[in-house]
C-alpha cells in the first residue's frame, strides 16, 4: 500500500496542471511538506507518494519496483489532465523512466544523476568509503538500467526544465549537464543555482521561479496545442 498527499494549488490552473513529485531518497511526505507546499503555490497540484518501504508506505524498497508503481500513479493522475513530472535526486532517475513511457506534459529535473557508473563512487565517497573498497563496489545489473538517465533521457519528447547545485558534492553538476546535452527536445532549459548544494537545489527560489515559468509555457502549450 502507498500513501500519497496531493497539495492543491493556490490559483487553480483551467487546465487542471498538476505535478506528480517523486522523491529523493531520504524524503519522506511528512519531512518534505514545505517542498511541495512552495510547489504548489507556483501554479499547479502537487501529488507525491512515499515510495514502497518508505514513510508510510508498505512493501521493501526496490529501485525497479519503484519504476513500475510510478507508472501506474501517472496513468492514475493523467486520467484527470495534463501531468508534469518532477523528480529531485533519486527521483530523477524515476521521472526520467515515466518520462521515457508516457507522453508526460513536461519533465522537472533537480539534482540530476546521469549514470550509476559515474554517480556510484561519488556516492560511496560522501557514504564514508575508501578508495579501496570503492575499487572493489560495482552497481548492480538494476541501478545500471534504473540510474541509466543519459539513456533514458533520448525517447522524453516533453519540454524539459533542469536545476542543478553549482556546489553539489554528491551529484556534481556536470552529471546534470550530461543528461541535459543528451536531450533530443529543443525546448529546454538548465539552470544552473550558484552556490547551492544537493539538497539545496529543489526548493532554491531560483528553482521556484524557473518552475514557474515553466509551468506557464506548458499550460499555455497544453491549452493552445500546435496543429
Amino acid at each position: 500500500m502507498l500513501r500519497g498527499w496531493t497539495f492543491r494549488a493556490v490559483a487553480q490552473s483551467p487546465q487542471k496542471l498538476r505535478i506528480l513529485f517523486f522523491n529523493g531518497n531520504a524524503m519522506t511526505i511528512d519531512g518534505s511538506q514545505s517542498l511541495y507546499r512552495s510547489l504548489a503555490v507556483h501554479g499547479a497540484d502537487v501529488t507525491v507518494f512515499d515510495y514502497r518501504g518508505y514513510g508510510f508506505s508498505t512493501g521493501k524498497p526496490d529501485v525497479m519496483d519503484f519504476r513500475r508503481d510510478a507508472l501506474v500513479l501517472y496513468d492514475s493522475l493523467a486520467k484527470d489532465g495534463p501531468v508534469v513530472v518532477y523528480g529531485f535526486s533519486l527521483g530523477t532517475a524515476i521521472a526520467t523512466y515515466v518520462a521515457s513511457q508516457r507522453k508526460v506534459a513536461g519533465l522537472i529535473l533537480a539534482g540530476t544523476i546521469a549514470t550509476a557508473q559515474e554517480e556510484f563512487p561519488v556516492f560511496a565517497h560522501a557514504e564514508g568509503f575508501g578508495p579501496e573498497q570503492i575499487a572493489n563496489m560495482i552497481p548492480s545489473q538494476d541501478a545500471l538500467a534504473a540510474f541509466n538517465e543519459i539513456g533514458l533521457i533520448a525517447t522524453n519528447q516533453a519540454p524539459l526544465l533542469m536545476l542543478h547545485g553549482d556546489a553539489d558534492q554528491l551529484v556534481p553538476i556536470q552529471q546534470g549537464r550530461e543528461v541535459f546535452a543528451a536531450s533530443p527536445v529543443r525546448q529546454k532549459t538548465f539552470v544552473p543555482i550558484p552556490g547551492a548544494g544537493h539538497n539545496e537545489t529543489a526548493g532554491s527560489p531560483l528553482a521556484l521561479e524557473a518552475i514557474h515559468s515553466f509551468l506557464s509555457a506548458v499550460e499555455s502549450t497544453t491549452s493552445h496545442p500546435k496543429t
